[in-house]
Order: structure tokens, then C-alpha cells, then sequence
């Protein structure tokens, strides 16, 4: 939680991915220590908007 390996950006947010992205790494360099901000990978959510819905399927199917 501290100095995650991969920061994964999914749903309808990350649709907005190329206007917040530049904003994102600028304001994560002033606020945190420069080591773990260089490391970190920020990246999106393979599914995008369909990862809830396929969660909660797949969570749903589980119990048969």
C-alpha cells in the first residue's frame, strides 16, 4: 500500500486516461519519495468498464 509494484487504472476512468495521465505522474513525482515513483507502473485495467461485470458474473457463477 506503501510503495505498490503496479497502480492498474480501470472503469470509466480510465477513459480519460490521456487527459489525466501527464497530471497523474507529475503530481505522484511532488508527493511522494523519488525512488518508488520511479519504479511504480501505472497501467490500465485490461477489461476497462466491463471488469465489474465480469467480476460479479464470475463471482455469481462461482457458487454452482
Amino acid at each position: 500500500m506503501l510503495n505498490p509494484e503496479v497502480i492498474v487504472i480501470g472503469g470509466g476512468v480510465a477513459d480519460g486516461w490521456n487527459l489525466f495521465m501527464p497530471h497523474l505522474r507529475k503530481t505522484m513525482f511532488e508527493r511522494s519519495y523519488r525512488e518508488p515513483a520511479e519504479r511504480v507502473k501505472i497501467i490500465r485495467a485490461a477489461l476497462g468498464d466491463d471488469a465489474g461485470m465480469i467480476g460479479a458474473a464470475r463471482r455469481g457463477f462461482s457458487f454452482f
